[in-house]
């Protein structure tokens, strides 16, 4: 019985050891270690690889030499930099440089893109303008040059129905709104802005060559849409008007007088009035910052109240020039002050100088993630601040990066809704571009003579969406043409 008993305890305590050899195995190879016939080596890390689109097989090559035993997309790799290159078949390959820390799990999310795109075209009207909602979900179009009367209007396009994964069906456009008699002539002005809602069952007409804005109210599709003169409710035609509060209400600047219009009961609250300066502020639609340059402190406004942000560890700059706020981040504000541009990260109470003398650098974008910081310099060279977290050991990892490409004067650059992937329209090459947040991957999406600075992904980036001039049918009669909107898929055909 004893015997027993002491055999019992013997394989309990085994099994116990064996479950902790085990976890130990697990952590240390988790962390970066290896095993060998000498034991465990630390002096690697683990490169964990994410592949977009995310069902697509891909060899990994590290140091131009094939990674075979690639388990849950992760491998083991020395510490130190090394060359990431991608290729899977049918797409164009992906390559960067990777620093691997020893103990450290390194993300990486390759977009890898098709070498062959088709283009579709998924609408036949002749289009005057186009505007992507932020989020990617919809695009938004003028028809007014057409002998179809009922086709004159705003049309809205959803781009990814949630019925499309399980029927795969197109979904139609439909009229957002006629062309009021008061919105047509506000369309021959060619700083014409539209600006959709969070929503997007609202849009702003922004007319800054005739004085006008107007609000069109969509909320309920089933009915007429409603169209405000925002100049008459106001008083004013105001410097600068944008959503917030998540479609609820706008921000209205007038220089020298900041004040939130909530739509829903015609209020207006004020946030800021200077008699002196224009008010230093950055918003999104989680809330607005802006700079008291009395006490030399950042403000936010948010829920109708002002509160002060308690930095305590930072001294704050005399003068603050501008404030930028990433559109669906309430952590990061990036200031731009006389010497320097800077990120303040509001969760760890820190300031981080960038290095860009605002005099020779200005700013183009933040990506909706927070993670890049595109800037473009005197000499049209693009300059990227990436801001990345490394949960490891908690700190933000940052860099500056010059791209080598040069911009025209007229290139348009911009963000993928959701992503720090970016989006190059160059005129003068008749090209539309994509490249990585650090200026790496600059790839030629697509050539043609037909292309408009109108386009955009959505927000799976799994399709790419173009406003293209059509062909004339008879090439002696060049205005027989129209635009149209034409979609290329970016993942492989099943």
């Amino acid at each position: 019985m004893k015997k027993r008993k002491i055999r019992s305890s013997l394989y309990f305590f085994l099994a116990a050891l064996f479950l902790f050899g085990a976890t130990l195995v697990a952590i240390i190879i988790s962390q970066g270690g290896s095993v060998t016939e000498d034991g465990f080596l630390t002096n690697t890390g683990v490169l964990r690889i994410n592949v977009d689109p995310n069902d697509t097989p891909f060899t990994l090559y590290v140091d131009d030499k094939q990674v075979e035993n690639l388990v849950n997309k992760g491998t083991n790799i020395a510490a130190g930099v090394h060359t990431i290159r991608i290729e899977a078949e049918g797409m164009n390959s992906w390559e960067k440089k990777i620093n691997i820390t020893q103990g450290i799990v390194s993300d990486i999310l390759a977009k890898l893109f098709p070498l062959e795109l088709n283009l579709e075209q998924i609408t036949n009207s002749n289009i005057f303008k186009v505007a992507f909602s932020t989020s990617g979900d919809y695009i938004f179009y003028v028809v007014k040059d057409t002998a179809i009367i009922a086709d004159q209007g705003i049309w809205r396009l959803q781009l990814n129905p949630s019925g499309i994964f399980l029927f795969n069906t197109n979904t139609l456009p439909t009229k957002f709104a006629e062309l009021d008699p008061d919105i047509m002539p506000l369309l021959s002005d060619t700083a014409l802005k539209m600006e959709p809602s969070p929503d997007n069952n609202k849009m702003l007409i922004i007319s800054p060559a005739n004085n006008e804005v107007f609000l069109l109210n969509n909320l309920n599709g089933n009915e007429a849409t409603k169209v405000i003169n925002l100049v008459s409710e106001l008083g004013f035609f105001p410097n600068k008007i944008e959503w917030l509060n998540d479609s609820i209400s706008l921000l209205v600047d007038e220089g020298n007088m900041l004040f939130e219009y909530d739509l829903t009961n015609e209020r207006s609250t004020l946030i800021k009035y200077d008699p002196l300066l224009p008010v230093v502020y950055g918003h999104n639609n989680l809330h607005v910052i802006w700079f008291d340059p009395v006490n030399k402190s950042l403000m936010q406004y948010k829920n109708q109240s002002n509160l002060s942000l308690l930095l305590p560890e930072i001294v704050l700059p005399e003068e603050i020039l501008s404030i930028s706020l990433p559109q669906n981040n309430s952590r990061f504000v990036l200031i731009e002050t006389e010497t320097d541009y800077a990120l303040l990260d509001l969760e760890k109470k820190t300031l981080i100088e960038i290095g860009l003398d605002p005099k020779s650098n200005s700013l183009i974008d933040i990506s909706a993630d927070a993670t890049t910081y595109l800037f473009k310099n005197n000499e049209l060279r693009l300059i990227s601040f990436t801001s990345i977290e490394n949960i490891a050991l908690d700190k933000l990892d940052t860099k500056l990066h010059e791209f080598p490409l040069t911009l025209g004067e007229i290139d348009t650059v911009a963000f993928a809704p959701q992503r720090a992937n970016i989006l190059i329209y160059k005129p003068q090459d008749n090209s539309v571009y994509t490249v990585d947040s650090d200026g790496s991957n600059q790839l030629a999406l697509l050539t043609s003579t037909g292309l408009t600075p109108y386009f955009g992904f959505d927000y799976q980036l799994g399709s790419l969406y173009l406003l293209m001039q059509d062909s004339p049918i008879d090439t002696t009669t060049p205005e027989t043409t129209s635009n149209n909107i034409y979609k290329i898929d970016l993942r492989l055909a099943n």
